[in-house]
């Protein structure tokens, strides 16, 4: 069928100035076009479209015979007449229109004012009119507007009034030419209706939803490329009339569809232009259930055929608009997995790092495992710097289900390799990239003249892991670097938790500060520390829960920056294996026997200089002490008597809420 629709060069979403053919679609965590995507999120259904054409256009199913409510009293041959008609309908019914069509008129001709007469001719006129293929229907159309009109009768109204109705012949016309299998010509009769009848909304919703029909006709046919894209979406740039958030589901998960495999490099700005974000819904934002799948929200989608369809030569008018519609939308989204790793990507292809950076380091706390992750952050660091360098490293170390998801991987990495004189490192990762593709049956002239190119031609590869785990070393940091470290100190060895875990205890931002405990991961090479060990810590809170993510070394001797304070040893809980405190604070701190072996055959009342943190649940606990050099009647131990109340006939007194026995009391000169 001939397209007098193509794509011209002033159309606003032409890929540039370019050759559509020649626009490569962009790389999405692999360096040549022929690898899989990967990870992508499940397709959307297929919604259950209405008719385009049915609004209340269509009269109701015509009855067989109208109900006779009142027998006309005038006509000379009433009788034979009413009689008549019911043979009219009853030859319709039976389908036989051309005798039904022969009767009626000649009926009419004896009794044009026979009311029934009339209804009959009118019906089985219209049922030829529909099986009449156009020119030769305006003949039956002008027959049926030339009948007497009955008001009385609603459904012959409302068939009449349409029948006159131009602007809804044409979406008849439209709908017929559909039908019949000619999709191109039905769209082009509503566009040269809308050239008469411009503005109408009946005529645009219709041309609306057949550009999406003739894109979906063109897609079974398979001849939807870039051009005819182009081409029959053209018109819905003119549309002003046109709200249906039917149709606008239905065609963004076509065009996603299309961009998502490359083949509309242009959806940026056919997006911009259609003015994709003000037509998107509350419901759009939110993920939805099709046949017990969940369904990752429109907006999202959207976002994702957006990062495929930017590129190198997306013009700045539309880079702008990108930037501001991902980072508008993408904080809209709920439950949107693959969003902040959608914008990330949009922010770095059209020169944002600083931004995408922010949406793309948690997308590697949660999957700190995928390589793609980290080669996305490192993209967002300038070629040849070590943090680019450091994050592919990584990149390079992370275990790939699928080898050829690692192509691009690797390959990026070869090349900061070469750029930084490691030479031998980066032909084994070229030749392990060769060799993957080799394997998939993909093209590798690319990788062979990297290869046969003059410094890598001379050396021997070597194997690369060892100097990956060197490189990558501050990786973990860059990931981390926008999340602020905190002062704290390691206060207990190692322990296992309930599910037999390794953990070790830090306590924050001093001693009434949180507690929190850490991984043998989080610690690294700091596990070993001993208890006191300053060091930074950076932390996730989620209520009440303090998760450590990472422990750090911190400049200082062991408890530096944690203040000691003077307490008294107070009593000995036996049964519990516990030392008791009293501070000058007048809190109660205690020490586990285990934890100061000795420390239960040291006299109350001594003096000691104790470090205590506090906890949730229970007494401070008490994590470094030393005996003082104050003896138990000292000034220091006497500015405790503020705080003693004693309890008359009990035999002891008590320090802040600590009882305290009264030998000590007589001993130390409170009593």
């Amino acid at each position: 069928m001939p397209h007098d629709d193509l794509p011209n060069r002033d159309n606003p979403f032409d890929p540039d100035e370019d050759d559509a053919a020649s626009v490569e679609p962009p790389r999405d965590g692999v360096r040549w076009d022929e690898q899989p995507a990967g990870g992508q999120e499940p397709a959307a259904p297929e919604p259950d479209l209405e008719d385009p054409f049915e609004d209340g256009d269509q009269p109701a199913p015509i009855p067989a015979e109208p109900e006779r409510t009142d027998r006309p009293a005038t006509g000379p041959n009433n009788g034979e007449s009413g009689t008549g008609a019911r043979e009219v309908f009853r030859l319709k019914r039976e389908g036989k229109l051309a005798e039904a069509g022969v009767l009626a008129r000649r009926l009419y001709a004896e009794s044009p004012a026979d009311p029934w007469v009339i209804r009959a001719l009118f019906y089985v006129l219209y049922d030829l009119y529909k099986q009449t293929p156009e020119p030769e229907r305006e003949q039956i159309r002008q027959e049926l507007l030339a009948l007497p009109e009955m008001e009385d009768d609603e459904i012959y109204a409302s068939i009449r009034r349409k029948l006159g109705d131009e602007v809804q012949r044409a979406v008849w016309k439209a709908r017929d030419l559909d039908q019949q299998g000619r999709p191109m010509e039905a769209k082009r009769a509503l566009e040269e209706a809308l050239r008469r009848f411009s503005g109408d909304p009946r005529l645009e919703r219709a041309l609306a939803w057949q550009v999406y029909g003739v894109l979906k006709w063109l897609g079974q046919q398979g001849r939807l490329g870039q051009a005819e894209l182009v081409g029959q979406l053209r018109p819905l740039l003119k549309l002003t009339t046109v709200e249906d958030p039917q149709l606008f589901d239905a065609l963004m998960r076509l065009l996603v569809t299309e961009a998502r495999e490359g083949r509309f490099p242009g959806f940026a700005s056919f997006a911009m232009h259609w003015e994709v974000e003000r037509r998107l819904h509350p419901e759009h934002f939110r993920p939805s259930e099709y046949q017990g799948n969940t369904v990752p929200p429109l907006a999202e989608r959207i976002l994702g055929a957006l990062r495929r369809a930017v590129g190198e030569k997306t013009n700045p008018t539309i880079r702008d608009w990108l930037a501001g519609f991902s980072l508008r939308v993408g904080e809209k989204v709920e439950g949107g997995q693959w969003t902040p790793y959608h914008v990330g990507k949009i922010l770095v292809a059209i020169g944002r790092p600083e931004e995408a950076r922010h949406w793309l380091r948690p997308v590697v706390r949660k999957k700190a495992s995928e390589g793609w992750a980290w080669q996305a952050l490192a993209e967002t660091y300038p070629r040849g710097s070590a943090e680019r360098l450091a994050l592919l490293a990584r990149a390079s170390l992370c275990p790939f289900g699928n080898e050829e998801y690692a192509v691009g991987v690797l390959a990026d990495f070869g090349m900061a390799l070469r750029a930084e004189g490691h030479l031998a490192e980066a032909r084994w990762m070229f030749e392990k990239v060769r060799s993957i593709r080799l394997k998939q049956g993909w093209p590798t002239h690319e990788i062979d003249e990297i290869l046969d190119s003059g410094d890598l031609a001379v050396v021997q590869p070597a194997e690369c892991a060892p100097l990956s785990r060197r490189l990558a070393e501050g990786a973990d940091d860059l990931v981390w670097e926008d999340v602020p470290l905190a002062q704290g100190w390691i206060v207990s060895g190692p322990f296992q938790n309930k599910e037999g875990k390794e953990r070790r205890a830090i306590q924050l931002h001093g001693p009434q500060g949180t507690s929190a405990v850490a991984s043998r991961a989080a610690f690294g090479q700091l596990w070993d520390s001993p208890v006191g060990t300053p060091v930074r810590v950076r932390i996730e809170t989620d209520g009440d829960h303090v998760r450590v993510i990472q422990v750090r070394p911190a400049d200082g001797g062991l408890w530096e920056g944690w203040p000691t304070e003077r307490a008294v040893l107070s009593d000995h809980n036996r049964d519990k294996r516990l030392a008791v405190f009293v501070r000058e604070s007048g809190r109660v701190a205690v020490l586990g026997f285990d934890a100061r072996p000795g420390i239960e055959r040291e006299r109350p009342g001594t003096l000691w200089a104790v470090r205590a943190r506090s906890r949730p649940q229970g007494a401070d606990q008490v994590v470094d002490l030393e005996p003082s050099d104050d003896r138990s009647n000292s000034d220091a131990w006497r500015t405790m008597e503020e705080y003693l109340r004693l309890a008359p006939n009990r035999g002891h007194g008590t320090v802040g809420e600590a009882h305290v026995p009264a030998r000590l009391l007589q001993e130390s000169g409170m009593a």
